[in-house]
């Protein structure tokens, strides 16, 4: 009798290890992709196929929704077709639905949503569905503990298993990212595959708990690479929220109605427009229209200044409901490059300079007259005449009046030609607090060939 008792002690010893060995593992697997609160967001993955396929044999394996969900995880054009080739070992990301859920015992754990089942075929094994179907994204032992009834020394033929991704949706160093798993090259290091994917090295080792960035060597972990991602006007009651979208890829959001863009030229900020498609769950999209405003719909911007845009926001959506917000921003500096080429095209010059320049004149210990060239940029010339008006003059501020040179013939006095023939040079008339003798700002403009007798 106490043989038997012993005998069943160390079966339930034996038992109880087995258990704390496989929860170890998962813990270990899931580890680098955190979450730090209970919420669902857009996790990646990093696909690379062993054979030439294409985007709607992806979408398939994945199960992604909409090939559209993948093309703009890449930075493809959102009228990219099902058939689009993808070659093989060509790294594409796949978008995954990622929860953060709570257990039992309060602790926060993270699991792809909705995915895909795998039809098992003849030769498989969990191992090599992992490796070579799914491109070593997912692990054996993740593969089994998901579906406890498959015999993995045993699998029947067209039966069908579901592939768990790692996946994310916490803070790293305290700010969002998109949590990107990717399996990496033996030899890589983490400066290289941290410069390639648009992080940064202190992001990478933090989310991996790396104490070092020393060459990488384990080509059968998936590495969490922490992506940083656009602000947003998005509120925590909406059903997208975190809205999670990395530099230089767009997404469909809002039962599909709203379609959402991060580029870094655009100041980090996401930047959202109705998508004219067929919403996926509503009849209709519901209005886009900003509220205190009356012809204001999201995406839509009006100047607020020189250097700040007001701009109707997405703020996400709800039952029925698209939120929306007015937010004033700072003008992206691709949009001063493109106001600066507008303003200076409207002032009719076949070419345009790229500065505008400052002579100031003033005298040498000699007697005689010097000049010194100093050049500003085109915002500072905005800040300083403080408003520009494209209709009749460049603008009229601190600095008094610059006029444009059709108005020659009516502002002779405040306009002169130099003996550059390809400038022409405007006299700026000084406020009292400033010197008469401030110079001549060289609006830096080649004309047409006219002569000076019309001067």
């Amino acid at each position: 009798m106490d043989i038997t008792m012993s005998t069943r002690e160390v079966l339930l010893l034996l038992l109880l290890l087995l258990l704390i060995v496989m929860t170890s593992l998962a813990a270990t697997a899931s580890a680098s992709f955190g979450c730090d609160e209970v919420s669902t967001c857009r996790s990646l993955v990093g696909y690379k196929p062993k054979n030439r396929t294409t985007l709607g044999a992806i979408q398939t394996l994945f199960n992604v929704s909409d090939v559209r969900d993948i093309a703009g995880a890449n930075g493809l054009p959102d009228s990219t077709p099902r058939d689009h080739t993808v070659g093989a070992n060509h790294t594409i990301r796949i978008p995954l639905e990622c929860g953060c859920y709570k257990d039992e015992a309060g602790i926060l754990w993270s699991r792809s949503k909705n995915p895909p089942k795998y039809k098992i075929k003849k030769g498989d094994t969990f191992y090599l569905i992992g490796l070579n179907v799914f491109s070593g994204l997912v692990d054996y032992r993740q593969i089994q503990n998901v579906n406890p009834d498959a015999i993995p020394t045993n699998l029947t033929i067209g039966e069908e298993v579901i592939i768990p991704f790692l996946c994310g949706c916490g803070r790293v160093n305290e700010k969002r990212v998109a949590h990107y798993g990717m399996t990496l090259e033996k030899g890589t290091t983490i400066q290289e595959v941290a410069r390639q994917e648009g992080s940064t090295v202190d992001a990478v080792l933090a989310a991996n708990s790396f104490s070092d960035s020393t060459t990488y060597n384990d080509s059968e972990t998936v590495l969490d690479i922490p992506l940083p991602v656009c602000s947003t006007m998005v509120r925590n009651d909406s059903l997208d929220y975190p809205l999670l979208v990395p530099n230089g890829t767009y997404m469909y959001t809002a039962n599909g109605c709203v379609k959402c863009k991060c580029d870094a030229a655009n100041n980090w900020t996401l930047h959202c427009e109705p998508s004219n498609l067929k919403p996926t769950n509503w009849f209709s999209c519901p209005s886009m229209q900003c509220r205190n405003s009356r012809n204001m719909y999201i995406g839509n911007t009006t100047s607020s200044g020189s250097d700040q845009v007001t701009l109707c926001a997405y703020a996400g959506y709800g039952n029925q409901t698209i939120f929306t917000t007015l937010a004033t921003e700072p003008t992206p500096p691709v949009n001063r490059k493109r106001k600066k080429k507008e303003l200076m095209s409207e002032i009719g010059s076949s070419t345009v300079a790229s500065t505008l320049s400052h002579i100031v004149k003033g005298t040498s210990k000699d007697g005689k007259t010097n000049q010194e060239m100093q050049r500003f940029n085109f915002e500072s010339i905005v800040a300083a005449t403080d408003n520009f008006s494209i209709e009749n003059k460049l603008g009229e501020g601190g600095f008094g009046p610059v006029y444009k040179r059709q108005m020659h013939k009516t502002k002779i006095a405040n306009i002169k030609r130099t003996k550059q023939p390809k400038y022409w040079h405007a006299l700026i008339t000084p406020s009292d607090a400033l010197s008469p003798s401030l110079g001549i700002w060289t609006i830096g403009v080649l004309s047409n060939d006219q002569d000076d007798d019309e001067f």
